[in-house]
C-alpha cells in the first residue's frame, strides 16, 4: 500500500481495498485487520502471523467502524476490526451490532503498552539504576500529569461539545511540574482551548473539579499519547540517563512497541477476543500461540 494511500485512505477507500484485495487468489483465505492507523499495526507485529493477514488502515476510529460496516453489509467474511476503546468502557457507545470488532482493553494502543512489561524494558535502558523510581511509582507520576488531560478530553466531548478544543499539540511544560508531578488546571484549559475566554474557562474548571473527584478507573481515563509524552519530558528532565533528554512521546512510543512481547500481549482481554473470533470464523488464522509448557 502507498504512502499516498494511507494518507487518503477512509472507510470507503478501505472498504474498497479490501474488496479488490479478495479480488486477488493470493488474499482470498487471509483474515483482513482493520486498524486505526500504522502505530496501532506496529503495536501488534508480536503477535500477528504476517503472512497469514492482511492489516488496512482507515485513519480514524469512525472510518474504521464504518468500513466494517460496508464490508458487512455486502457480505465479506474473514474481516476485523481493532480500534482504540478511548472513553467506551466509562460511557458504552460501542457497537452492539456486530460480532467483528474488537477494542483495546484500556484507552488506547499505547495505555495497553504502558500498563504492560514493555514499560519495564525500555525504562531498564534509560533510568539511573542508583536513583530508579519503582515502576509502580513511574505509572503513578504519569497518571497524575495525564490523568487530568483525560478528563477534560471527556468533558470536551460529554459535556461541552459547544466549545473548541485542540489536543494534538499539548505544550506539556506550560501546565506540568514535572518537579511536583502537579498539574495547573486553568493553564492546562487555556492551553486546549481555541477561544479561552473568562467565563467558558471558569465554568469548564468548575466541571473539571468535579469530575477529578469521581474514582474512575486511570487506564480509561489517561491517552496514551500524554502518558508517553510525560515520560520522555520526565526521563530527560529527572529520571533519565543524559542520553534521554533527546526523547520525545513519538520515540518511547516506538521502544515500546519493539519491546513488547508475545507473552504480554497475550495476557490481554483484546488477545483473547481475537481468539474467539477466529474460533467463528474457520478458516482466518493470524494471531501467534503461546507456546504449551511442558
Amino acid at each position: 500500500m502507498s504512502v499516498l494511500m494511507q494518507e487518503t485512505m477512509d472507510r470507503w477507500y478501505a472498504a474498497n481495498y479490501v474488496r479488490q484485495l479478495r479480488q486477488d487468489p493470493a488474499y482470498r483465505n487471509k483474515a483482513v485487520i482493520l486498524v486505526e492507523g500504522s502505530s496501532d499495526m506496529r503495536a501488534m507485529n508480536c503477535a500477528v502471523e504476517e503472512s497469514r493477514c492482511e492489516r488496512v488502515p482507515a485513519f480514524g476510529k469512525t472510518e474504521v467502524v464504518g468500513a466494517l460496516s460496508i464490508l458487512e453489509k455486502t457480505g465479506q467474511r474473514g474481516v476485523l476490526a481493532v480500534v482504540d476503546s478511548d472513553f467506551w468502557h466509562i460511557d458504552g457507545g460501542e457497537p452492539k451490532n456486530t460480532r467483528n470488532l474488537v477494542a483495546t482493553d484500556w484507552h488506547d494502543m499505547e495505555c495497553l503498552l504502558i500498563w504492560s512489561r514493555a514499560l519495564d524494558r525500555v525504562l531498564g535502558e534509560f533510568l539511573f539504576e542508583k536513583e530508579a523510581p519503582t515502576i509502580d511509582r513511574v505509572r503513578e507520576c504519569l497518571v497524575q500529569c495525564a490523568r487530568p488531560i483525560g478528563i477534560l478530553l471527556w468533558i470536551s466531548q460529554k459535556e461541552r461539545r459547544d466549545l473548541h478544543f485542540d489536543f494534538k499539540h499539548l505544550p506539556y511544560s506550560t501546565f506540568i511540574d514535572f518537579t511536583a508531578d502537579t498539574v495547573d488546571l486553568m493553564a492546562l484549559i487555556k492551553a486546549s482551548l481555541t477561544k479561552p475566554t473568562h467565563p467558558v474557562v471558569n465554568a469548564v474548571l468548575d466541571l473539571m473539579k468535579k469530575e477529578l473527584l469521581v474514582a474512575r478507573d486511570e487506564r480509561q481515563i489517561c491517552r496514551g499519547h500524554d502518558l508517553t509524552a510525560v515520560l520522555a519530558l520526565k526521563l530527560g528532565a529527572k529520571w533519565g540517563k543524559s542520553w534521554a533528554r533527546s526523547l520525545n512521546g513519538r520515540t518511547v512510543e516506538s521502544m515500546l512497541r519493539l519491546a513488547v512481547r508475545l507473552e504480554d500481549f497475550s495476557e490481554t482481554k483484546m488477545y483473547s477476543d481475537m481468539l474467539h473470533w477466529e474460533g467463528r470464523n474457520a478458516g482466518y488464522r493470524f494471531l501467534k500461540k503461546q507456546p504449551l509448557m511442558s
